[in-house]
């Protein structure tokens, strides 16, 4: 039996990275392969976001929209220089989540549009 391989995906949330990612609604950020095993997920934002009303982000996959983090208001959670740790995974094993097919990595923008803001979702997993 060969070791597990660790990988890591790094994805890019960017105020006006691609028309419409401002806009309320779901946009895709990257595809988690099948099979993948997801132990840890992190977040880190380096232009804090904004909006101008009560705009929220969930960052998830399609089917679980806040998988590696509730719709929150945006603010001190989402500012530049303050980094979340996801509840997925965290060495917890029956918390870890598996994708049994292809799946779209998500960030799910509510309420309000966003007028700046860019972060990076990054997702460590394993494939069975």
């Amino acid at each position: 039996m060969g070791a597990t391989k660790v990988e890591k995906v790094i994805m890019k949330y960017s105020f006006g990275l691609a028309e419409g990612t401002t806009a309320i609604g779901t946009h895709k950020l990257g595809v988690l392969p099948a099979g993948a095993t997801i132990t840890k997920s992190w977040i880190d934002v380096d232009t804090s976001f904004t909006s101008g009303g009560a705009a929220t982000i969930g960052l998830g996959i399609t089917g679980s929209v806040s998988l590696f983090e509730t719709p929150i208001i945006l603010g001190t959670a989402f500012a530049a220089g303050v980094p979340r740790v996801a509840d997925v995974g965290i060495g917890v094993v029956a918390s870890y989540s598996v994708v049994a097919t292809d799946v779209e990595v998500v960030a799910v923008v509510a309420v309000a549009t966003l007028t700046a803001g860019q972060g990076f979702l990054y997702v460590e997993y394993v494939v069975n």
